[in-house]
């Protein structure tokens, strides 16, 4: 969304049992100030239970870097926003799945020479993580990390110049 003096941050809209949408609720508060429309979407997971779990990026005045926060009552109370990646290592393009108690989020860094990517994971619907090592780095151009599922595993989905389209259970 864009708010006064040009702030973008982001915010959850939900449909009314009649078709029409109800007022926009402003979950992030970073105040990014920029004219441009950021390049970095937001990423967000809705699981069994309603829990929305959202992952971003932000420049803004708040905080910098990219974030995870949930919200069980759809942005009226959110969680204290938790910093992933290494903001020197340029986190970036973070996605997130949620499949039954379980939470994925990706992310992807860069050290000046290669792309690597990070995972962390949830078993208790994002109350705790894990750390999830990996070896995807890549030096060639790649894609941002994609999580997709069958309703029964949860699968990573990148691509780079040098190795290939990969699909890896997670």
């Amino acid at each position: 969304m864009v708010y006064s003096n040009g702030i973008r941050d982001h915010a959850l809209i939900q449909m009314n049992e009649d078709d029409s949408w109800q007022k926009p609720t402003r979950v992030t508060h970073d105040n990014w100030e920029v004219e441009a429309c950021p390049e970095h979407g937001p990423a967000i997971a809705i699981d069994a239970k309603n829990r929305t779990h959202l992952a971003w990026f932000t420049l803004g005045d708040t905080r910098q870097g990219i974030f995870y926060a949930q919200t069980d009552d759809f942005g009226k109370i959110v969680s204290t926003p938790v910093t992933l990646g290494n903001i020197e290592r340029l986190p970036s393009h973070a996605d997130v799945i949620a499949l039954d108690q379980r939470v994925v989020i990706v992310w992807k860094e860069f050290d000046g020479e290669q792309s690597s990517l990070h995972i962390k994971e949830s078993h208790d619907r994002g109350i705790s993580w894990l750390d999830k090592t990996t070896d995807l780095k890549s030096s060639s151009q790649n894609s941002h990390p994609k999580l997709v599922s069958n309703n029964k595993d949860i699968f990573l989905s990148w691509t780079s110049a040098d190795k290939g389209h990969q699909i890896i259970k997670l």
